[in-house]
């Protein structure tokens, strides 16, 4: 079992995701078995929407694999034809010691471990073989058609417990370097403990821990490593897969296509990725409370793609109204006059912004915009008992 030697630049671009705080979104891989059923499956985060998938059949020795990435110089996850899978995530700087009486392993770790392993004994044997330096920033997870499985977190190894294993962006052995992704991987063991281990748990347990602000899960997989299935799913939709057989994918020669090709017309992925973004730029906006930032993106949208969302005259009503719930007056009264704007000619605009004014003591400003409500809709009492209530205080 030699492995095959490629020294690149690249030696350190093993990862995941660029995630190496608590804050940001963490990646999560969990492993099951029980009797015949052996389950892994992913939830891969990712600002990047254009994930893709290739095909390298066994040639000279290598056996063959399918593998999942953002490029093909950097996969993420390997299936080869052997029925091994390995899965690689980035974690925070941990210095791994190494044996000066060891080689140095070059080259991609999951393409080595692919091309050259059968079993996760196999895995074991690399790693006590050859210095592995990719594993300075990441954590690789192995498991094998047997129901073997483990994490290598640079010097230490991770096994199953009651025959379930999980990780995420930190090193369970050593905490104290950050807990990225700890809640996630604990709310899928306990609902994994308490509903037992098959396809549809499996897969309603990705679909609970997905991630959806800031690095959003891009793509998901569940595989059977006893059929060799591996089942895709794109962005958040737990409801639509692309089901590939390793052996028989690899087949049909060496590939390689993005998975919005693979899904076809089934899913308007870049079009639902594009939207979520746009929708996660402004929470972020009116997080920091720069509401005119947001309400000028939402405009700028607005007049580039009427289809999105958020910027319809419902969607801006219930965001001012949630602004104005949290006592951020001011926010919600940008978001309540970017609304009269793009709907000049809609009564509840000018109803809703004149309750922002009246919150904010503005007075005037709120009895000129009931007004125009009433103008607008004659039959809005609420219009009327609030100019009622403003011309003629107590």
């Amino acid at each position: 079992m030699k492995p095959i030697n490629r020294p690149r630049m690249v030696i350190f671009m093993l990862v995941l995701v660029a995630l190496v705080m608590e804050s940001l979104a963490a990646s999560v891989v969990v492993f099951g078995k029980s009797g015949r059923k052996i389950l892994v499956g992913k939830n891969m985060d990712q600002v990047d929407p254009d994930g893709r998938i290739w095909f390298v059949p066994a040639e000279q020795g290598a056996n063959g694999a399918i593998y999942l990435g953002f490029s093909e110089d950097d996969p993420r996850s390997g299936f080869n034809s052997e029925g091994l899978f390995c899965t690689i995530i980035e974690c925070t700087h941990w210095q791994v010691k190494t044996d000066p009486e060891k080689e140095v392993l070059f080259g991609n770790l999951v393409e080595q471990i692919m091309e050259t392993c059968t079993t996760v004994d196999d895995v074991r044997k690399l790693w006590n073989s050859y210095n592995l330096y990719d594993l300075h920033y990441a954590q690789i997870m192995v498991a094998d058609k047997s129901g073997k499985a483990l994490i290598i977190e640079g010097n230490t190894m991770v096994e199953p417990v009651d025959a379930f294993l999980a990780m995420s962006n930190f090193y369970q052995t050593n905490p104290e370097l950050g807990t990225a992704g700890q809640a996630r991987i604990e709310l899928a063991g306990q609902f994994i403990a308490e509903n037992g281990i098959d396809f549809d748990k499996f897969r309603q347990a990705l679909s609970m821990i997905r991630h959806e602000i800031d690095t959003p899960t891009a793509y998901s997989y569940l595989y059977d490593l006893k059929k060799g299935n591996i089942s895709l799913y794109n962005f958040h939709d737990f409801e639509t897969s692309v089901v590939l057989n390793v052996a028989q994918e690899l087949a049909k020669g060496e590939r390689s296509l993005t998975i919005q090709e693979l899904f076809g017309e089934r899913l308007p992925y870049k079009k639902a990725y594009a939207k979520f973004l746009r929708e996660d730029d402004i929470r972020n906006d009116l997080r920091r409370d720069d509401y005119v930032i947001a309400a000028e993106k939402i405009k700028s949208w607005f007049l580039e793609d009427s289809d999105f969302d958020l910027h319809n005259e419902g969607s801006l009503n219930g965001l001012g109204y949630q602004l104005m719930g949290a006592s951020q007056i001011e926010g919600a009264i940008t978001i309540f006059e970017l609304n009269v704007e793009l709907y000049p000619e809609a009564a509840n605009t000018y109803d809703s912004l004149g309750e922002a004014y009246m919150n904010a003591e503005r007075t005037a400003e709120a009895i000129t915009n009931y007004r125009k409500s009433l103008e607008l809709n004659p039959g809005n009492t609420n219009a009327v008992e609030m100019l009622e209530r403003l011309e003629n205080p107590e």
